[in-house]
C-alpha cells in the first residue's frame, strides 16, 4: 500500500455515507431535478454569509489541515480504468476544526466542499504539464443540495474519507503514456451555489475560503496510443440557425498507425467509443457519436460517419471548437484489458449573424 503521507485514514461514519450514496443514486434514477432532502432541511434565519478572505485564517486553517492520499495498487495503471484510491481529511492542529463531510455533488464543485483530483505528466526531464479533465463526461444533473447538515467537527488528530470524488483513472484526460504527479483537494468557498446556497451555515459563519492540497503521488501511466484520429474542415463559417450535417462541415478518419492489426467495434470485452468534442457545448447536448469500421489493417485509414449526421444549430456570434475523440477499450492476450486513446487537434468554425 502506497500512502502520499504515513497516516492511518479514520473509517468511521461508513454506514451514514453509504445510506447517503444509496439515496443519491436513487434520486439520480429518478433525474426529476428535486432535491430529496429539500422538505425537511432549510436553511435556518439569520446564517451570516461567508466572509472575504482572511490571509491570517487561511495561513492558519491550511496549516492545521491536511489531505492525505491512500493508494492500494501498481504503481504501472492503465488509463480509462478505475485505480483503487482514496483520500482523506486530517486535522493536524491542537483544536478542533469545523469541515463539511463531501456528498453527491462535490466531485463536480455543485456544492460545498468541492473534492477532487489533478495531475501533472513529465512531459520532458524536469517539466511537468497539467492533465485536463475529460471532455465529454456525463451525469444526472441531481445532487445533494443542501449541505448545512453536513458540517461537522474534526477534532485534533482525527480525519475523515473523502466520499463523492470522481476517479482520476476514469475522468482525468491521459493521452500519452508517461510519469505522472497525482494531488488530491479539498476547497472550501470555491463550489458553484445557487441562491438557495448563497448563505454559509451558522456555523461557518466568517469562514473564508480555504484550499488543501495533498503530497504528490507518482505513477505510471500507460496509454495504447496506436490509434490516430483527425478532422478536417471544409468550410470554417456557419450562420446563426443554420442546421448543418457534419459530413458537409468537415472530414473525419481513423488510422491504425501500428504494425499489427487492430479491432475497433469487435472481438471479446471490445468496445469502442468515436465522439464529437464541441467546446461550449451544453452538458445535457449531446454531439453525434460515429460509426466505424470493425477492424484497421496495419497502417491503414478510414472515414468516420457521424450518428446522427446532424449538428445542433448555433444561437448567438462567436467561434466554436470541436475534435474527435476515441476512447476504446480492447482485450489482451494475457486476457487483461486495456485503453485506447486518441484526439484530434480542436479546429475552430466561426459563427456569423
Amino acid at each position: 500500500m502506497w500512502y502520499a503521507e504515513d497516516v492511518a485514514a479514520s473509517r468511521g461514519r461508513r454506514l451514514f455515507a453509504t445510506l447517503v450514496a444509496c439515496l443519491a443514486c436513487l434520486a439520480c434514477l429518478a433525474c426529476t431535478g428535486a432535491d430529496p432532502r429539500a422538505a425537511r432541511s432549510r436553511a435556518p434565519r439569520g446564517w451570516a454569509p461567508v466572509s472575504h478572505d482572511d490571509p491570517a485564517q487561511r495561513a492558519e486553517i491550511e496549516r492545521d489541515l491536511s489531505v492525505v492520499v491512500i493508494y492500494d495498487g501498481p504503481r504501472n495503471v492503465d488509463a480509462g480504468k478505475s485505480w483503487p484510491i482514496e483520500a482523506t481529511l486530517v486535522n493536524r492542529g491542537s483544536g478542533a476544526r469545523r469541515v463539511i463531510w463531501p456528498g453527491d455533488g462535490s466531485g463536480e464543485g455543485w456544492r460545498e466542499p468541492h473534492v477532487f483530483y489533478s495531475a501533472e505528466m513529465e512531459t520532458a526531464p524536469g517539466t511537468w504539464e497539467p492533465v485536463p479533465v475529460r471532455e465529454g463526461l456525463f451525469r444526472c444533473g441531481n445532487f445533494a443540495r443542501d449541505w448545512y447538515g453536513d458540517v461537522t467537527s474534526l477534532a485534533p488528530g482525527a480525519s475523515m474519507r473523502l466520499d463523492s470524488m470522481n476517479n482520476p483513472g476514469e475522468t482525468l484526460d491521459f493521452v500519452a503514456s508517461g510519469r505522472i504527479r497525482l494531488f488530491a483537494h479539498y476547497e472550501y468557498g470555491a463550489a458553484t451555489r445557487s441562491a438557495q446556497q448563497g448563505e454559509a451555515p451558522r456555523e461557518l459563519a466568517g469562514l473564508g475560503a480555504f484550499a488543501i492540497v495533498s503530497a504528490p503521488l507518482e505513477l505510471e501511466v500507460t496509454v495504447d496510443t496506436s490509434v490516430q484520429v483527425s478532422m478536417t474542415l471544409r468550410r470554417r463559417t456557419l450562420r446563426i440557425g443554420e442546421t448543418v450535417s457534419l459530413a458537409s462541415l468537415a472530414d473525419v478518419s481513423v488510422e491504425n498507425v501500428s504494425s499489427a492489426p487492430i479491432r475497433l467495434t469487435s472481438g471479446p470485452e471490445a468496445q469502442d467509443s468515436f465522439h464529437l468534442d464541441v467546446a461550449g457545448d451544453d452538458v445535457y447536448g449531446r454531439p453525434p457519436t460515429f460509426t466505424a469500421p470493425p477492424s484497421l489493417a496495419p497502417h491503414a485509414r478510414a472515414a468516420l460517419h457521424a450518428d446522427p449526421d446532424v449538428l445542433e444549430p448555433p444561437t448567438k456570434p462567436g467561434h466554436t471548437r470541436m475534435r474527435v475523440r476515441y476512447d476504446g477499450v480492447h482485450a489482451r492476450a494475457d486476457g487483461t484489458w486495456g485503453v485506447r486513446r486518441a484526439r484530434s487537434p480542436w479546429v475552430e468554425v466561426d459563427v456569423v449573424p
